[in-house]
């Protein structure tokens, strides 16, 4: 629950964004946390490690916000927490 109440948050999109920074990123129209893995700016895209779905995907920079910090810190559960998008 903690984890879904700071994504509620998550509103700011990220400014530069540099390879192992933590994220929210949009997924599937949901807000996870991540950890960026990689980082193309001509395609203006990163790979993100979704913490809570053991997963990575490439996703646009503009899917990507600033993870508050009182999140940043939370271990990975397995299990999703996440938020509908509004």
């Amino acid at each position: 629950e903690k984890i879904n109440n700071g994504l509620k948050q998550a509103n700011l999109q990220v400014g530069k964004i540099m390879r192992s920074d933590l994220v929210a990123a949009i997924y599937n129209n949901k807000l996870y946390r991540g950890k960026v893995l990689e980082v193309d700016n001509d395609k203006k895209k990163a790979v993100i490690e979704f913490l809570e779905l053991a997963t990575e995907e490439e996703i646009s920079f503009d899917k990507l916000r600033v993870l508050p910090s009182s999140i940043a810190t939370i271990p990975e559960i397995g299990r999703a927490s996440c938020r509908e998008r509004v």
